[in-house]
């Protein structure tokens, strides 16, 4: 995405946070503008539009996130997965902005979407080799919400390959489940095949026919 006629803002930091944020885009490999703009719109999507949505959220760490899934049975772990699903699909013309931008930068896509201007975000359909690569870069890896320590998705004609490695327990490779059953079925795709273990997700699905 070009930012040539995007607009610029300034602000003032103490010099003990820019020390952080100039190493951390070291450690990342990314320049510090770009670590900015990724600041921003995280805010933007957890807190500003969180509030016109009306979606409070509060933030958990990992153990405090483990201890409540570790009391829950598969029915409320599956609820749990519903409201994170709903949460998504709730904030969805967000992520459409966002992965437009995407779609746009990939070759195939460029023929379908060169008149930009004419197409309603809010219409497009994002297509699923797009959501999961975004659901995976911005949310399940390790350099992001950190969800997993190593990702895998495999796209085939019919089928789909997700697989995953963590450290929290079973209960959460059962949330995971659960959560990337909807978003697979929002796209027609069945769960034929699941290894769930303690550290572990892998998860076959077949496209409906």
């Amino acid at each position: 995405m070009s930012y040539k006629n995007t607009n610029a803002i300034g602000a003032r930091v103490s010099d003990i946070l820019l020390e952080r944020l100039v190493e951390y885009a070291k450690k990342e490999n990314i320049k510090l503008s770009k670590l900015i703009r990724e600041a921003l719109l995280f805010y933007d999507l957890f807190i500003i539009q969180r509030e016109e949505l009306e979606i409070p959220i509060i933030i958990l760490s990992r153990n405090e996130y483990t201890a409540i899934i570790e009391h829950l049975n598969d029915e409320g772990l599956e609820k749990v997965a519903e409201i994170c699903f709903k949460n998504a699909m709730t904030s969805m013309n967000y992520h459409r902005a966002y992965i437009q931008n995407a779609m746009v930068s990939m070759d195939y896509h460029r023929a379908y979407l060169q008149d930009k201007k004419n197409i309603q975000i809010e219409n497009l359909e994002i297509p699923m080799r797009i959501f999961l690569k975004a659901l995976k870069e911005k949310i399940i890896s390790k350099k992001r919400q950190n969800w997993f320590e190593n990702f895998r998705i495999k796209i085939d004609k019919n089928s789909v390959l997700l697989a995953g490695l963590h450290n929290i327990n079973i209960k959460f490779s059962i949330f995971m489940k659960f959560y990337l059953m909807k978003i697979l079925n929002y796209y027609e795709h069945d769960l034929i095949k699941e290894d769930l273990q303690e550290n572990k997700v892998i998860l076959t699905f077949q496209k409906r026919l």
